[in-house]
């Protein structure tokens, strides 16, 4: 298997831009969220481990990524006033 979508942004954005490879990908992955202002919500310490890593590491690659993922919906919802 080739790393194309770690290496490639049009690769990740084709697949985003793909409404039945989401869906299909959204029915077999098991991560559920929280449905908040019309959409699933996950919280850091759950996509760290779906991933099976640190949350330190998603928040690097948060950081690192950050223009990529706001540009594909990311969002920090916080509690925090």
């Amino acid at each position: 298997m080739n790393n194309t979508f770690d290496k490639s942004v049009t690769a990740r954005r084709n697949l985003l831009n793909n409404n039945f490879a989401v869906s299909e990908i959204e029915k077999n992955i098991n991560i559920r969220g929280t449905f908040f202002e019309g959409a699933y919500r996950l919280t850091i310490q759950q996509v760290a481990s779906f991933f099976q890593v640190s949350v330190r590491t998603i928040e690097r690659y948060v950081s690192k990524y950050n223009d990529e993922l706001v540009e594909n919906g990311y969002e920090i919802v916080s509690d925090n006033v």
